[in-house]
């Protein structure tokens, strides 16, 4: 049985008006199609479950829609809701959660000697928001050389569904944080919708210029400031 066209175009506009934050609209409400949800777009999705019959020509009401369309939608990241967890070492100068803050009188920095030659894999973890939310880019701001051999010079993300199995994926490449002051914006490649992640430093500053054995002061690494997108 086939569903009339002008009745799709009911459902649709009883839809489509209410939703158009997804991909656009206010910001704090924007959300994104779920990546590999199979849709091209969220009119697409809509006008699919817009054609499936209750019983003759008769279809699910606009908040029905809605609502089944909500789990193929993932949210636009809020940084104010980002929750520092745990990191793999830290030198205790101050609570891991002054990571997050926009201040340049406190940070996060790894145990000493957490580093070989200036280069491992020491991460703080976060969680993004109550639900999984669409993450496209990082903002870090660190102290450049040559006051701050220890800032973090590349990176990566790895994220998580359940932090407590320990089972992580790398979702961006290598990301290089330019030697320079203030904020920097650093996009990923390719965004990725994910509620915990791992930002694992790989390599500090001074790690482009420290000999074999460098003092033990050089193998720790970290940052200011960072908060996501």
């Amino acid at each position: 049985m086939s569903i009339g066209n002008d009745n799709i175009g009911d459902v649709l506009s009883g839809v489509l008006s209410p939703l158009e934050k997804i991909g656009g609209g206010n910001d704090s409400e924007q959300r994104f199609l779920m990546q590999g949800c199979g849709f091209d777009s969220y009119h697409d999705l809509i006008l699919l479950l817009a054609k499936i019959p209750i019983s003759r020509d008769k279809t699910f009401p606009p908040e029905i829609l809605t609502n089944v369309a909500s789990f193929f939608t993932t949210a636009r990241l809020d940084p104010s809701k980002t929750r520092a967890l745990r990191c793999s070492s830290t030198s205790g100068q101050y609570s891991l959660d002054q990571c997050l803050v926009d201040t340049e009188n406190s940070w996060w920095i790894s145990a000493t000697s957490s580093l070989r030659n200036g280069r491992g894999e020491e991460y703080v973890e976060f969680e993004l928001g109550s639900t999984m939310v669409r993450l496209s880019a990082v903002y870090l701001n660190i102290p450049p050389m040559p006051r701050g051999p220890l800032s973090v010079r590349t990176m990566r993300i790895d994220a998580s569904s359940n932090p407590t199995t320990d089972e992580w994926r790398q979702v961006s490449p290598v990301l290089v944080v330019e030697n320079r002051s203030g904020w920097q914006r650093i996009e990923l490649p390719d965004p990725v919708d994910v509620q915990y992640i791992r930002a694992v430093c790989l390599s500090n500053q001074a790690s482009r210029f420290l000999s074999e054995h460098p003092p033990a002061d050089f193998n720790s690494i970290g940052f200011f400031t960072i908060r996501f997108e």
